[in-house]
C-alpha cells in the first residue's frame, strides 16, 4: 500500500532541490496580477520547510525513546499536582551551540540522574529556541540574559552580527568561485565553524532537513552557505540536526526540556520533549497560551522580566481551559486546532529587574493566587537568571537555600531550574574565533562539579523531607499555603 506522504515528499524534495529559486514573493490570486507586489511588498521570498510528518518519518524515535518521554511526562504531571514527592530539576545550558559538548554533558547528567532517581526527577534542558525579539542585533552576546535581545540558538538563531539585515540573494558560490563565494557568505560565525544547526538562513536548511540528499551539508543547499562536509544524521557531532540531538539524549534514558518561542517548531520535536517552557518574552502571548493548552507535556510560564508574576498566573489559568485556533498540521496543512486544556501548567519564578522572587513570602503569594483559581498551588524556581544576578556562584547559593527549605518540609516548590554546562561562566562568540569548549554563549552557567554537588544536596533534602513527613502524626494533613 502506497504511503500517503509519498506525493507530498516528492514535491517538497523537488522544491528543496532548487533553493536558488524560492517561491515568488507576489500574490497569484485572480485580480492581483496587475499589482503583483500589493500583498507581499515587504517579502523577499518564502522558502518551504519539510513537513514535520516527513521529518519524523525520516528521523524516527524508537520505543525506548518514547517510553522515556511517556514515563517522565507522567512523573512530572504528578509532581506538579503534589502526587510525587520527588523534586523536579531542569538542568542544562540556556541555549545549545555545541552538540558534541552537549552530548558529553548529557552522558554525565544521565549517570547522575540514574543514581538519584529515587529522590529527583532530572530533565536536561536543551535550549533550541530563540529568546525574544532578534531585530536589534547589537552585540547581544554581551547583553544580560533573559532580555529581548538574546540570540536564537540551535533552531532559529540569526547570525550574531550587529549589522544583520535581510540581504539580497546572491549567485551560487560555485558560479562565482570559492573566493567570491566566501566573501558573499552571510552565515553566522558558528555556521562557518561547523557548530551551527539553526533554522535561520543560511543555516536553515541544515537544521530540520532529513537526509534526502548526500550533500545536505554542502553549499548546494543555500546560495549563502559555505562548503561543509557531509555527515551522517545519527553521528553525535555538531552537525546533528535538532531532532536527532533530542533522540540521542533520550536514548541515554535522560528526558529533555525545551522552550517554545514560536508556535510552529514544536511540530518537529514535541514528541521528544518531556517538559516545555515559555520564556518571559512570551508569557503574555495569547498564541502561546493556545499552544500550551494543547501540549502533552507540563508547561512552565516564567514571570515577566519586571518580576511580576501576574501574567504568568493568568497564562497558567488560560492554558488550563480549551481553545480553538489556527495552526498547521504535521502534513503542513493549515487548519483549526481544538484543544481540551492543559492542567499541568505552572509558574516558574526567575526573578526580575526588581530583584529575586524566590523568597518564602514571594512563593507563598504566588501559591495563594494559584489556589484561588483552583489550580495546583505549587511553583518552580529558576535558581539562575535574575534570581542569581547572572552569577554562577550566586546560583549555587540560591539552590542551596532552596534545598534547605525543602529539607524543612516546604511543599510549595516542586522543582528547580539550574543553568549548567561543562565549564563555568559564559563567553562571547566572535567571527573567526574558536569558542571555549563546553562554555555557555548566553547565560552564565555552573560547571559540572558544582552542578553534581547541588544535585546531591537536593536529593539529601528530599530524603530529609520524606523522613520528616513519615514521623508526622498519622492522618496529619499537609500544610496549605496561608
Amino acid at each position: 500500500m502506497a504511503n500517503p506522504l509519498d506525493d507530498l515528499r516528492i514535491k517538497v524534495r523537488a522544491r528543496l532541490l532548487h533553493p536558488a529559486r524560492p517561491l515568488p514573493n507576489r500574490c497569484t490570486a485572480q485580480g492581483c496580477s496587475a499589482r503583483p507586489y500589493v500583498c507581499t511588498a515587504a517579502w523577499q521570498a518564502i522558502r518551504p520547510l519539510v513537513p514535520s510528518a516527513c521529518l519524523i518519518e525520516d528521523a524516527p524515535a524508537d520505543a525506548e525513546v518514547y517510553d522515556t518521554v511517556s514515563t517522565t511526562r507522567t512523573a512530572l504531571s504528578k509532581a506538579v499536582r503534589g502526587e510525587d514527592g520527588r523534586i523536579v530539576v531542569i538542568v542544562g545550558p540556556t541555549d545549545i551551540h555545541e552538540c558534541k559538548a552537549t552530548m558529553e554533558f548529557a552522558v554525565k547528567l544521565s549517570a547522575m540522574a540514574e543514581s538519584l532517581k529515587a529522590d529527583l526527577i532530572v530533565v536536561m534542558r536543551v535550549g533550541m529556541a530563540p529568546h525574544g525579539d532578534w531585530a536589534g542585533m547589537v552585540s547581544r552576546h554581551s547583553l544580560p540574559p533573559a532580555t529581548c535581545c538574546e540570540p536564537r540558538m540551535i533552531i532559529t538563531r540569526p547570525p550574531p552580527r550587529a549589522d544583520f539585515r535581510p540581504r539580497p540573494r546572491r549567485q551560487h558560490q560555485d558560479q562565482q568561485g570559492p573566493a567570491a563565494g566566501a566573501a558573499a557568505t552571510g552565515s553566522c560565525a558558528l555556521f562557518a565553524a561547523g557548530l551551527c544547526t539553526c533554522l535561520h538562513p543560511p543555516c536553515l536548511y541544515t537544521s530540520l532537513r532529513p537526509p534526502y540528499f548526500p550533500k545536505i551539508f554542502t553549499s548546494s543547499l543555500h546560495p549563502n552557505a559555505p562548503p561543509r562536509p557531509a555527515a551522517p544524521l545519527s553521528a553525535p557531532t555538531c552537525n546533528l540536526q535538532a531532532r536527532q540531538l533530542l533522540i540521542d539524549i533520550n536514548r541515554l534514558g535522560l528526558p529533555v526540556a525545551c522552550e517554545y518561542i514560536d508556535t510552529i517548531s514544536p511540530q518537529f520535536i514535541a514528541d521528544l520533549v518531556s517538559w516545555s517552557g515559555n520564556d518571559a518574552s512570551t508569557v503574555e502571548s495569547p498564541l502561546h497560551c493556545e499552544l500550551s493548552s494543547g501540549l502533552s507535556t507540563p508547561v512552565g510560564f516564567k514571570n515577566g522580566n519586571s518580576g511580576d508574576s501576574g501574567a504568568a498566573i493568568e497564562a497558567v489559568s488560560a492554558s488550563a481551559g480549551p481553545h480553538a485556533f489556527l495552526s498547521v498540521s504535521k502534513q503542513g496543512v493549515a487548519g483549526i486546532v481544538e484543544t481540551s486544556g492543559n492542567r499541568d501548567c505552572h509558574v516558574v519564578l526567575h526573578g526580575g529587574t526588581g530583584g529575586p522572587n524566590h523568597s518564602e513570602e514571594a512563593v507563598r503569594g504566588v501559591c495563594n493566587s494559584l489556589a484561588a483559581l483552583q489550580l495546583p498551588a505549587r511553583v518552580m524556581v529558576d535558581c539562575g537568571s535574575y534570581n542569581a544576578r547572572q552569577s554562577p556562584s550566586v546560583q549555587a547559593e540560591v539552590a542551596e537555600s532552596m534545598a534547605a527549605r525543602i529539607a524543612k518540609g516546604d511543599e510549595c516548590v516542586f522543582g528547580l531550574v539550574l543553568h549548567s554546562f561543562l565549564v563555568s561562566g559564559r563567553q562571547d562568540v566572535v567571527a573567526g574565533g574558536a569558542p571555549v569548549y563546553g562554555m555557555s554563549v548566553t547565560e552564565p552557567c555552573m560547571d559540572w562539579s558544582a552542578t553534581s554537588a547541588i544535585l546531591q544536596k537536593l536529593a539529601a533534602a528530599v530524603r530529609q523531607r520524606r523522613a520528616l513527613n513519615s514521623t508526622a502524626q498519622p492522618g496529619r494533613k499537609k500544610p496549605k499555603p496561608s
